[in-house]
């Protein structure tokens, strides 16, 4: 953006670029230091929330409660032989 300089009673254009890359790797490195200087009981640390237990238990009850109500399915829609399939409709 443009920025104006005013001194005098007269004013000065000027245009303001962007911070350079150095600038804002230096400021990183001042936060990183200031951090890092800190005592180590001041700092929190929380546990990964990444972290995932073990799949197969779910897929262990997921396959358990398939295969229930696919038994309880066949079970239910089990025909005698020789019963008339029209008595289903």
């Amino acid at each position: 953006g443009w920025h104006s300089v005013t001194s005098a009673g007269k004013t000065w254009p000027f245009p303001v670029g962007t911070p350079s890359r150095a600038l804002v790797a230096a400021e990183t490195r001042a936060a990183t230091l200031q951090l890092q200087a800190q005592p180590a009981a001041s700092r929190t640390v929380s546990p990964d929330p990444g972290a995932r237990g073990p799949s197969w238990p779910w897929f262990a009850a997921w396959l358990l409660v398939s295969t229930l109500l696919w038994w309880l399915e066949r079970r239910r829609n089990r025909r005698t032989p020789g019963a008339d399939v029209s008595a289903d409709i």
